[in-house]
Formats: C-alpha cells, structure tokens, sequence
C-alpha cells in the first residue's frame, strides 16, 4: 500500500513538474513572439539611421531633421525592449545599448567610412539577436517546423534586407555629390553581386514553398519585381556609367521600396506562425 502511494505521488509530482514547464514555455513562447518585431523594427530603424547619417555626412544638412526622428523611434523602440528579461539577459544587448549610446553622441563627428562600419557593426549584433531568439521560438513551439524554412525567414531574408541597406548607405553619398571614385564603384558592384544571389536563392526558396498562399505570393511577386529592378538600378545608374545623374532622394526611395517589400514577406510569416502558435 505504501509503495503505492508513493508511486501515485511520483506521478503526482511529475505532471505538475511538467505542467508547470509547459506552462512556462508558453509564456515565454508569446513574450518573444510579442517582442521580435520590435527588434526587427529596430534593425530597420538603424538602417534608415545609417543611410541618413550617409547623405548628412556627404553635406546634405537638412538630413539632421530626419535623422533626430530616427533616434526619438529608436529610443521609443529601446524603451519597450528593456520590458524584455530575456533580452536584456543578453550580451549583446548590453553592448548594444552601450555602442548605440556612443553613436549618437559621435555620428555628426565621423567620417563617411566611419559612419558605416560603425553602424553596419551595430546592426550585425541586433540581427544576431534576432536571430537567436527566433531560435528560440523553434524549440519551444510545438508545431513542427522545418529547419531550413526558420533560417530562411529569420537568417537569409533579413540578411538580404541589410545588404540593399548597405548598398543604400554606401550609394547615398555617391548621389549627394553626384560623383563616384573606383573604391565606391568596387564596394557598389560587390554589394550589387551578394544582393542578387541572396534574392535568387531566398525567393527559389520561397516559390517552391507549397504552404504559401496567395496573398503570399502576391508579396513574393512583388519583392522579386521590385528587387529585380534595383538591380537594374545599380548597374544603370552607378556601376555601367561614368556621369552620376540619380537624385538622393529617388535612390533613398527606390532601395527603402526594395526593403520594404522583402520586409513584408518576413511580416507575414511572423503572422503566420505566432496564429498557428
């Protein structure tokens, strides 16, 4: 009898341990998921930073306007994320916070290099954090995911974002002063090269998907037009020419299109897995 009751309160024990856990883990599932497009909103914050901070730096003054509401979004943004434990358990996040700190103070005072390796440094770390708390939420979810699609949309998607944002920020000084030296024309063409294979293998990818719908395909048509045509941009308006004749602002507008729409796709599965969560 003794030995019965304490197996009844093994088993006792065991559920509530694993009840408990469970519950726990679908706590901090939702926190995440709550709190990753804030960071990924942050990561565009920076990147619109970074390609204004460009054009400043180049002598287009009237860029500090734009550049101060930049900062006030990215202070806002920063002010919700410190609500998140399990970020600001991070590392990185700390670093984070103590090089973003610094680049505010400094950004007017760098040279154009500076400016952006400074702020492709911290752009790096943030989307090292996104993706390893997108991580995150493969393990603890139940539903099964395929490996490959999570380091699609949380990996290679965001990384292609940040090459046409690199590419934004090293092009906008060049259309400021509406000239180019080689060096600007080597880093353009490479940046154009990783664009184009980034995309090609991302939306590959992304069409042989056979879950997507097609309000899905609609926004992967989309990128894939607009993605395309910047491109085309590239090589018609900085990397087969020798005269500079594109406006900064019509670049500004065409890469941030380009971002956008791939934006929109990596927005719609993060929609899609937090309702099917």
């Amino acid at each position: 009898m003794n030995i019965l009751i304490l197996c009844v309160l093994l088993v006792a024990i065991f559920v509530s341990a694993f009840t408990v856990r469970h519950k726990l883990e679908k706590r901090t599932l939702k926190q995440i998921l709550y709190y990753l497009p804030m960071l990924h909103s942050m990561i565009g914050q920076m990147q619109k930073h970074r390609g204004l901070n460009a054009s400043f730096l180049q002598g287009k003054s009237e860029a500090i306007s734009a550049i101060k509401s930049v900062q006030h979004k990215l202070e806002q943004i920063s002010r919700d994320l410190e609500r998140f434990t399990i970020l600001t358990e991070m590392e990185r996040w700390d670093a984070y916070l103590d090089h973003w700190s610094r680049l505010v103070r400094n950004h007017q005072n760098l040279s154009v290099a500076e400016s952006f390796t400074q702020h492709t440094a911290l752009i790096e770390n943030a989307l090292y954090l996104l993706e390893d708390l997108a991580n995150t939420t493969q393990s603890l979810s139940k539903i099964e995911t395929d490996s490959n699609h999570v380091t699609l949309l949380w990996r290679e998607l965001p990384l292609l974002v940040e090459f046409v944002g690199q590419t934004r920020a090293i092009g906008m000084p060049i259309v400021t002063k509406q000239e180019m030296n080689q060096i600007d024309k080597i880093k353009l063409g490479y940046l154009r090269d990783k664009v184009d294979k980034t995309s090609s293998i991302v939306f590959d990818a992304l069409l042989k998907d056979t879950q997507n719908s097609k309000q899905s395909h609609v926004q992967l048509e989309s990128a894939i037009s607009v993605c395309g045509g910047f491109i085309t941009t590239l090589d018609r308006e900085f990397l087969k020419t020798d005269k500079i004749t594109l406006a900064s602002d019509d670049y500004f507008e065409i890469a941030s299109n380009v971002m956008n729409s791939i934006n929109e796709i990596l927005h719609f599965e993060m929609d899609k897995f937090t309702q099917n969560t």
